[in-house]
């Protein structure tokens, strides 16, 4: 048999061409896939990892929404004309009024504390109708009795009328807006001396057995506010 003859006999494998079209002449072409010969597993990760970004990305997103959303707003500026007055509250200047009450008696005079166990109410007639706030301290003061009283007369004529009325000395003009009462003989209750702010209703009370410890005790147990801030202070001064 010749050669040529047992070629076509046995022609062998097919070539590539003869594989695209071995469904016959005419028939369409068969698509070549593209197949992923990597694992299972590196796809998997592979999907993690362009998850876990994104998950992170949207939970920060979040977390920043959430604390602009719960984040305290910001306390109004302060009006420039605006002051702090005597009881804590904030308002246009020249409107907080006079101090009042033991609040106010105790801000007039820092060394008032009117809690204390050895202050007391002042005791007034029962036919007064308009009485002052009052309140008597009592200290042991250089191993001597000494008694402060505090006051908020009802008004500024009426207490600086009643403080000319017993005291024999005074009004005595002193520094920071005040004026000075006192007596020149000692009283059943000692040596008095009294301290009055001369354009507010507010005076103090010194008793002692006698002038040296009575000036002394006005000296180191009482303080003064300012006559100036006895109704306000600028909001940057502390309380």
């Amino acid at each position: 048999m010749s050669d040529d003859l047992l070629s076509r006999l046995n022609p062998g494998p097919p070539r590539p061409a003869d594989a695209a079209h071995a469904g016959g002449s005419g028939g369409a072409p068969v698509p070549v896939v593209q197949v992923d010969a990597r694992p299972g597993w590196w796809r998997r990760w592979r999907v993690v990892l362009v998850l876990v970004p994104a998950l992170a990305l949207l939970a920060g997103t979040a977390a920043t929404g959430q604390r602009l959303l719960w984040a305290p707003l910001p306390d109004p500026a302060p009006l420039p004309d605006q002051v702090r007055c005597w009881d804590g509250s904030i308002a246009d200047t020249g409107t907080c009024g006079t101090p009042d009450g033991l609040r106010g008696l105790a801000w007039v005079f820092p060394s008032l504390n009117v809690r204390s166990p050895r202050c007391g109410p002042v005791e007034r007639p029962a036919r007064a109708l308009e009485r002052p706030t009052e309140l008597r301290c009592s200290y042991q003061f250089r191993q001597r009795l000494v008694t402060v009283t505090y006051s908020r007369r009802t008004t500024l004529t009426r207490g600086l009328s009643y403080l000319d009325a017993i005291f024999p000395t005074g009004p005595l003009p002193i520094s920071g807006g005040r004026v000075r009462f006192e007596d020149a003989d000692r009283r059943p209750a000692g040596y008095e001396a009294a301290i009055a702010y001369a354009d507010h209703p507010f005076a103090v009370e010194v008793a002692a057995p006698d002038a040296v410890t009575r000036d002394a005790a006005l000296e180191d147990l009482v303080q003064f506010r300012p006559a100036g801030q006895l109704e306000q202070v600028p909001l940057s001064a502390a309380d």
